[in-house]
């Protein structure tokens, strides 16, 4: 996971599990990279039990492997921390499995509903989660370069951040909803929901930053 900012939502309960596991590799020879490899492996493994996924224990395994992928996803950031050995090409590789991964998550989705239920509609729906997930990175960048004087402390620390953090768009929070959802079957419903909440989530965030520009 990047360090571009402080762990939002369900992160902060990911952060527990990878530390804990950091504790225990702290003395190998294991590196950041590697568990960065890990964590995109091991969801890449998940791939067909998303696609596949018809009863419960298909969806128990495939809900396990993104968590435990979730996981590592963290843990190659900290153990960089605590092993002092943060780079370049570290952030750079963790980043580019990340997209990756995200990538597959939502093209496995949409392949599961379509295959399922071959209406045009989940393709539709599909195409717009996968589109304006990305058009929400690049606001997020956007952030960085032109408002690097961001106040996302005062943000944090108010009341209606701390209700709404665990449904902020993040792709930890889009991957474990993900999760909780395929557990139960509701691929069409996170595919349909999801649609519309990155579709509405980029307007309200990109209207937000032009907001924060323009009084710079």
């Amino acid at each position: 996971m990047s360090v571009v900012r402080s762990d939002v939502g369900i992160e902060k309960i990911y952060r527990f599990f990878s530390r804990s596991f950091v504790k225990k590799i702290i003395n190998t020879k294991i590196t950041p990279n590697i568990i960065s490899w890990l964590s995109f492996l091991v969801f890449v493994i998940s791939i067909p039990f998303i696609v596949l996924a018809n009863n419960g224990y298909i969806n128990f395994i495939s809900f396990l492997l993104i968590n435990i992928s979730l996981i590592f996803d963290c843990a190659d950031g900290d153990l960089a921390t605590e092993k002092n050995l943060k780079t370049a090409f570290g952030g750079h590789l963790d980043c580019t499995l990340d997209r990756l991964t995200d990538n597959l998550f939502i093209l496995a989705i949409i392949f599961s509903v379509f295959q399922n239920d071959n209406q045009i509609i989940y393709l539709f729906c599909g195409l717009i989660f996968l589109g304006f997930r990305f058009c929400i990175d690049n606001v997020y960048f956007s952030m960085i370069i032109f408002l690097p004087n961001f106040k996302e402390k005062n943000i944090s620390e108010s009341f209606l951040f701390k209700i709404s953090e665990y449904f902020i768009f993040t792709r930890t929070n889009m991957l474990f909803w993900g999760s909780i959802f395929i557990l139960f079957n509701l691929h069409q419903m996170y595919l349909v929901l999801m649609s519309v909440y990155v579709f509405l989530y980029y307007f309200t965030i990109l209207f937000f930053t032009y907001l924060k520009s323009y009084k710079k």
